[in-house]
């Protein structure tokens, strides 16, 4: 066994120990004999620094994890009993160390207070297929998660109780969580409670503003919080992600994980009653008051990207910012046309492999180069002076000035990580930004989309 395993050890049984936030004489024998057992000495390792899902993902699928359950298992009923808490850690252990398609999360948080008894549906793309199953069986499913003490949250179902509260309530409320705002600022918050979508929240909100980088692109699955750890001297937030391997299978899992839950309850079920809005309230527990929360975490703003063909630049309005210092003119023409390649297969210069690949490598090549020229002359740059992108090290250069701008733009930008240039396993270069808000302003004053912009129409031409 490796140092970092014993410390993944070490990590899942301190929580385990603290889960319950009563620590006994029982389960400090038991720890102690687990110590000792797993050779886990107090120098190993830097466990202070080591999260839960770390530990998880260290320990997956290793010999040692069965045995290692058996042990946590004991731990759990040291005490002649099992609570909510260490259930919940327990179980997903359980799901995090073998293979069924779950993960844990471990995420700091600050300034926000996590609703532990929320059990949330998330995906990053919209699924009708699996929102139609989630929609025709979410009676099932609140039922069955509040006998275990747990609120199942449906986005959709939160967004159509705002549609349902009264208009002058819902503005009221918003303007007393929300005293500094504007009036515009208060109607763009009231459109976003009454128009939220999950996979909106889970890229604008849990991946944007909380950094769960694992739902940027997650398929539907559930998100429940198990429990928290101290890192670092930090509180980190647990949550264990379960994904569903299709939407046909999504009651079922559901109730699996619910089964394992009563299972270690016990006699210990705590059933949570249902949560009613009458005429003139405005619902502010659990996820309703989470949404707000971390909606209000406003410590930068989203931009969206503006190609100023008569400023010859690209500009962030919504921050007031435009690439400038480091940035020339040969890093503008760059980033453009990294945008605009998105619309297609991406800007890859990744060599072939093979000599029958070279002939159409050199014509993606050529056709970069040209509409990169083009791109530089429309940022103000001077014909002949352009470089040359099939050298390595200009576009690592461009690249590197590029991403050093949008880094030292994180105290102002939402999501900056978004606006970077990445590579990704297949050789193409492309930013997480998503395209419908990229536009181009002509030397005119129009404004429009990238793809329907008349500077997009003419590079394909190009």
């Amino acid at each position: 066994m490796t140092a970092k395993e014993r410390t993944a050890i070490l990590r899942i049984l301190i929580d385990m120990v603290k889960a319950d936030c009563v620590i006994d004489k029982q389960e400090m024998d038991l720890f102690a004999s687990l110590r000792d057992k797993y050779g886990l000495s107090s120098s190993i390792g830097d466990v202070d620094s080591l999260t839960l899902a770390d530990a998880c993902s260290t320990l997956r699928g290793e010999q040692v994890s069965a045995e290692l359950l058996a042990d946590v298992s004991c731990m759990v009923s040291a005490d002649g009993q099992c609570t909510k808490q260490e259930a919940l850690l327990f179980m997903a252990l359980q799901y995090a160390l073998s293979d069924r398609g779950a993960e844990i999360l471990s995420v700091n948080l600050p300034n926000l207070s996590v609703a532990a008894d929320q059990v949330l549906y998330v995906e990053a793309k919209l699924s009708a297929s699996a929102n139609k199953v989630v929609a025709d069986n979410y009676r099932l499913l609140s039922t069955e998660f509040r006998q275990v003490g747990l609120n199942f949250v449906y986005l959709p179902k939160v967004a159509e109780r705002f549609q349902k509260t009264d208009a002058s309530l819902m503005a009221g409320v918003c303007r007393f969580l929300a005293p500094n705002y504007s009036d515009a600022e208060i109607d763009k918050l009231v459109d976003f409670a009454k128009g939220i979508t999950t996979a909106r929240f889970c890229k604008e909100m849990l991946y944007g503003k909380l950094g769960m980088t694992s739902l940027y692109e997650t398929v539907p699955a559930l998100l429940v919080p198990v429990g928290t750890s101290f890192i670092d001297g930090r509180l980190v937030h647990n949550f264990l992600k379960m994904d569903f391997s299709e939407p046909a299978s999504i009651v079922k899992q559901s109730l699996d994980l619910i089964d394992s839950l009563k299972k270690l309850y016990g006699e210990n079920i705590v059933l949570l009653p249902g949560c009613e809005q009458a005429d003139g309230q405005f619902p502010y527990n659990g996820y309703f008051k989470q949404m707000f929360d971390i909606y209000l975490l406003k410590n930068a703003e989203r931009s969206s990207i503006v190609i100023d063909l008569e400023a010859e630049n690209v500009l962030l309005p919504e921050v007031g910012r435009k690439l400038d210092g480091p940035i020339h003119t040969k890093e503008k023409a760059f980033y453009v046309l990294t945008l605009v390649e998105m619309c297609g297969n991406g800007l890859c210069f990744r060599l072939p492999v093979s000599a029958n690949d070279l002939s159409d490598y050199n014509k993606r090549l050529e056709c970069y180069q040209r509409r990169f020229n083009y791109l530089y002359r429309c940022m103000g740059g001077s014909v002949g002076l352009e470089p040359d992108l099939s050298v390595p090290e200009t576009r690592q250069q461009m690249k590197s000035r590029i991403n050093k701008y949008f880094k030292q733009a994180a105290d102002v930008l939402y999501q900056g990580g978004d606006y970077l240039m990445q590579l990704d396993k297949k050789g193409v270069l492309s930013t997480r930004f998503e395209l419908s808000g990229v536009f181009v302003k002509d030397r005119k004053g129009g404004i429009s989309s990238l793809t329907e912009s008349e500077l997009f129409k003419h590079l394909m031409e190009l």
